[in-house]
């Protein structure tokens, strides 16, 4: 999108170009988020097959406590700890997919274009602050979730910008949240309304996803634990393809909407395109005349005073 097509939009108008975004890209973005999914639900199969015997589903034999009968306590200790495992190899690398598709939408979003490969190095280059700000936003909504609902759904979506805050500007971790409540600020209402549509949409489309699968479960009785991991697993990983990309869009367009509205990204950006020497072009079969050295002109002095800056995010077009 060239600088001079951004404008403020409505919900609809960002729920469809997070439509338009992911659809166009769709390619670059499966490929993203199943080169992270996959080894991540590969990984999360061996800590389970890794549980102890007494409390290992995948072990048939293993689960023969008798009726009766307390679990050992260290074998729970284990099972507890290799669930906690699980859970933050799913944090770690869904937050990883959503900041390499955050990336991808980034640039297209401002008519540029990028790799998945290079969208997945730029994200891991800044995954250090994603994860400190990410935990940050796990705590405080967190104990606002506990306190009350209300306190930690508000949070929850004044902070909802901080990962394209820290990807295309640079932002790091605490930081990013302060800029990302800065931004929300004043227009929580229509972030609230787009997230809880864009949530819905998922849901709906996660379930289109899931329940072709549910015969599956059915048809094996649910006794067949091996299976029972399979056939979630790969339903896991179709609808995380399908609708991750479609949530970072969604965030993405969110904060250049804020930017626009708030900051004036999309005359700032406009400036800055505009500010760009012209690049001269010689007809053809012109040669250049040899200068004598007493010909060649004096450097021009340097501008005096503050010169214009543009836009943090500016050159995210590649």
């Amino acid at each position: 999108m060239d600088a001079s097509q951004l404008r403020p939009l409505g919900v609809g108008e960002i729920i469809d170009a997070g439509i338009r975004i992911t659809r166009r890209r769709f390619r670059d973005l499966a490929i993203l988020v199943a080169v992270v999914a996959v080894p991540a639900q590969i990984l999360q199969l061996l800590v389970a097959i890794s549980a102890p015997e007494s409390t290992n589903p995948f072990n048939p034999g293993g689960a023969s406590v008798s009726p009766g009968s307390a679990p050992d306590a260290g074998d729970t200790l284990t099972q507890l700890a290799a669930t906690l495992v699980t859970l933050v190899i799913g944090f770690l690398t869904a937050l990883l997919a959503t900041a390499a598709c955050t990336e991808v939408v980034s640039s297209e979003y401002l008519g540029g274009e990028i790799t998945w490969r290079e969208s997945l190095r730029r994200a891991w280059r800044r995954f250090a602050s994603l994860v400190v700000a990410n935990l940050l936003i796990l705590l405080v909504a967190g104990l606002g979730l506990l306190a009350c609902l209300v306190p930690g759904v508000w949070l929850w979506v004044a902070f909802s910008v901080a990962v394209p805050a820290i990807l295309i500007e640079g932002i790091r971790g605490p930081a990013s949240l302060r800029r990302s409540f800065r931004l929300v600020r004043g227009r929580w209402w229509p972030v609230f309304a787009i997230l809880l549509v864009g949530q819905l949409l998922v849901l709906v489309v996660q379930s289109f996803v899931t329940l072709p699968l549910v015969p599956i479960l059915f048809l094996t009785g649910g006794d067949n634990a091996v299976v029972g991991f399979l056939v979630t697993a790969a339903s896991t990983v179709v609808s995380t393809i399908v609708t991750q990309p479609f949530i970072a869009a969604v965030t993405v367009i969110i904060y250049y909407d804020l930017r626009v509205r708030k900051e004036g990204f999309d005359l700032a950006l406009m400036a800055a395109q505009l500010d760009a020497p012209p690049v001269a072009v010689a007809p053809t079969g012109w040669e250049p005349t040899p200068r004598r050295p007493s010909d060649e002109p004096a450097e021009p002095p340097p501008p005096v005073g503050p010169q214009p800056r543009p836009p943090p995010g500016w050159d995210r077009k590649s």
